[in-house]
């Protein structure tokens, strides 16, 4: 029973080939229809896995179904993931051959060596220029053939700007009619000799391309009865690195593949139709291509329908394995750990799982607010489980701005009593203007609409009955802008602005067009937002309120200006012991009465401390494994600047300590510098995490601290102290 939708595996397949084009993985792509390029190209995540193409005057042509040094298996032909739209295909446009927009009459060119220093010949190269920075396109699971049709126009366009040769019998190569202009980036990929990459090379230089070798996982899945299972996905990655991981689809008569990867040790899962491989398989590669055979078992294949209470199929509907928790997780935003696997029903309700073990699991399909979960033993081969979830109310909404003309939602959200988040199931679009969501109850709600172009609307909703129909009109929005300055005329910069509508509290102070940053010359631009009366506020860098006036904006744009008493501004320039910037200094002020600032460095090593109540402070700075002694700073009214040196840490200072902590009982306090743990020294903060895992809470242990110019020891059980510190010099 198949169904029309893309499947996690599906979209991260998609995702991971259209971000290696993007970043120039694929130099080469035969000019094909779109299911043959992303079979071709389904799954490389490391860069320069380009396909062949011949050359042509520097421009791609079209090629054999299978070209020279094709590394496939013979009978081993990768396959597109792709989901079918039985109802009404969509036939994918044709990807065209390059015709870059940049001309000229520049010439980069090169030659290509091996590992060893040799020249290459018949090595593929390609260029694209750098500032190429299309962006993928998005991958939408409820309209499947937008999604095709977006990526093959992704892929003409990359294919456009790719220009490719061969490198002759010297190994040399050459780009001609390229624009003075432009740098460019360049690939190369030899299948005996590996591959290279370089980028922002300037058009009219000479490079060396030096091939680095490539190595494969050879390897054939066979199942229990060590027949071959001829249709199958691989994805291998380093171990407990998943997210690096390298996927990618076959169809191969005799189980056969091959699959680019690292040497050494790699871990290896197996998916199947019909098969299970249980727990993923590690295996070491090596340079010598050993083939490594991978057994699977039969496995449970389960499917079914979901439907309403009415008995009426449920598209879009999330069928997932675990129970569905009755909090946040109830809604869909969290799963159980053990939730592993999930899917969508179809535009008929219908669902499948392919790759399950056969075991008892508990299945849940959740719609919106609703879910319906059944546990049950799956057996080897066919399994049927149907399920009927409560679709809630429907509400349609319709959206159009001021002149009637419709307008296409971004996000919509609702806001039940008691602070609750839902979003619902929203269902494919059948108009424009439209969108309609259901699984949610009746209740009543803050809705929350987001449409590109528009100001943010928030309206009251009672739901009742079982469809409600909401028509909302966009105003046109109001944009605000102005500069903030100290009353002294200093541009502000560290602070933002805040939006609050009149008759809203600040708790409602969210979403698109009501925050921003101010910029570093103190100046600011905000919305859009609807027109009226708002509190306009400056926040500082804790986030409290340091300023604001209420003005009534009006559609356009709209100006205020700020002068602000700032109090004591504090400017602390951040040197290492080289006398240069570190990067990402942390500059923190602890005073009387809780009286606490903190603020990060700029890239030139200078923090901004604004609105500082004046008086005494001690101030500590630190920056990825530097910091500085604790420095008294008396801050006073107007602009304070200091000076500070960073170095190695040679102890851990204490900033928070856990209440009924250890560390509470034995009368450790924030500020201490701990120097020793039980008798070792102490140079840093990983040195105290370190020392006191040596030791577990039955045995007795000291600490050394000092505090105020004085050392004492403290006596204390090993393992957890209940603190919070960092490095710090005494």
């Amino acid at each position: 029973m198949p169904s029309n939708r893309l499947s996690g595996l599906n979209v991260a397949l998609l995702v991971v080939t259209i971000l290696a084009l993007l970043f120039g993985a694929y130099g080469y792509i035969r000019p094909r229809t779109l299911p043959e390029s992303l079979a071709r190209h389904n799954a490389a995540l490391a860069p320069c896995s380009e396909e062949p193409t011949a050359p042509s005057g520097g421009n791609s042509a079209p090629a054999s179904s299978r070209a020279k040094g094709d590394d496939r298996p013979k009978g081993t032909t990768p396959i597109p993931d792709l989901p079918k739209d039985e109802t009404s295909p969509v036939a994918s446009p044709e990807i065209k051959t390059a015709s870059p927009s940049d001309t000229g009459d520049a010439v980069l060119g090169g030659v290509v060596l091996s590992s060893a220093g040799a020249p290459v010949v018949g090595a593929h190269v390609s260029a694209r220029r750098s500032n190429f920075n299309m962006t993928p396109p998005g991958m939408d699971a409820r309209d499947t053939a937008s999604s095709r049709e977006a990526v093959a126009r992704y892929l003409e366009q990359v294919q456009s700007q790719t220009r490719t040769t061969t490198t002759d019998a010297s190994g040399k190569f050459n780009f001609a009619g390229l624009d003075p202009k432009l740098a460019y980036d360049l690939f190369a990929r030899s299948e005996e000799a590996g591959r290279a990459q370089r980028e922002r090379v300037a058009a009219g230089d000479t490079v060396t391309l030096i091939l680095q070798p490539m190595t494969w996982l050879i390897g054939r899945v066979v199942g229990t009865d060590g027949n071959a299972v001829t249709q199958f996905s691989v994805t291998v990655y380093r171990p407990n690195r998943p997210w690096e991981g390298r996927a990618q689809s076959f169809v191969a008569a005799d189980g056969r593949f091959r699959l680019e990867c690292g040497t050494g040790v790699s871990t290896v899962e197996i998916k199947a139709p019909g098969h299970t491989q249980g727990d993923a398989a590690e295996v070491n590669v090596e340079e010598n291509g050993i083939e490594h055979e991978f057994r699977l078992a039969l496995g449970a294949l389960l499917s079914g329908v979901v439907r309403d209470k009415q008995g009426n199929p449920m598209p879009n509907v999330r069928v997932t394995t675990g129970p569905v928790k009755e909090d946040w997780e109830r809604r869909g935003y969290y799963n159980d750990p053990n939730a592993s696997v999930e899917t969508r029903t179809d535009s008929q309700g219908r669902y499948r799982f392919e790759t399950l073990s056969p075991k008892e699991y508990t299945f849940s399909a959740v719609c919106g607010d609703s879910f319906e979960t059944k546990t049950m033993t799956l057996i080897v081969g066919e399994n049927s489980q149907d399920f009927s979830v409560d679709a809630g109310v429907r509400v349609i909404l319709r959206l159009k701005d001021t002149r009637g003309k419709p307008v296409d939602v971004e996000q919509v959200w609702f806001l039940r009593k008691g602070n609750e988040w839902l979003q619902g199931e929203r269902l494919p679009a059948k108009e424009a203007g439209v969108a309609e969501f259901i699984g949610l109850r009746a209740d009543d709600y803050t809705l929350s609409v987001t449409a590109a172009g528009y100001p943010t609307m928030r309206r009251n909703l009672k739901l009742t009955g079982a469809q409600q129909i909401v028509e909302l009109e966009l105003p046109d929005g109001a944009m605000l802008g102005g500069k903030i300055t100290s009353t002294s005329g200093v541009p502000l910069s560290g602070v933002s602005i805040r939006l609050v509508k009149d008759g809203e509290s600040e708790s409602e102070a969210w979403g698109s067009g009501r925050w921003t940053q101010v910029k570093g010359d103190g100046s600011y631009r905000i919305g859009p937002i609807e027109p009226g009366l708002w509190s306009i506020d400056v926040m500082g860098q804790d986030w409290k309120k340091v300023g604001g006036e209420k003005r009534n904006l009006v559609v356009g744009d709209n100006k205020f200006d700020f002068s602000l008493n700032t109090g004591g501004t504090l400017i602390v320039r951040v040197l290492d012991d080289s006398g240069k910037s570190p990067g990402r200094a942390y500059v923190t002020l602890r005073g009387a009465a809780g009286r606490n600032y903190e603020a990060q460095a700029n890239q030139q090593g200078v923090a901004t401390l604004n609105f500082i109540e004046p008086g005494d402070y001690v101030m500590h700075v630190a920056s990825q494994g530097l910091a500085a002694p604790a420095a008294q700073v008396n801050v006073r009214d107007g602009q304070n600047d200091v000076s500070i040196s960073l170095r190695k840490p040679n102890c851990a200072r204490i900033t928070s300590v856990g209440q009924d902590s250890q560390a509470a009982k034995i009368g450790l306090q924030a500020g201490d510098l701990i120097i020793e743990y039980n008798g070792e020294k102490v140079s840093n903060w990983e040195d105290v995490g370190r020392l006191r895992r040596k030791y577990n809470q039955a045995e007795e242990v000291t600490i050394t601290i000092e505090r105020n110019g004085q050392t004492l020891t403290l006596n204390l059980k090993g393992g957890q102290i209940g603190i919070d510190g960092e490095s710090a010099v005494r």
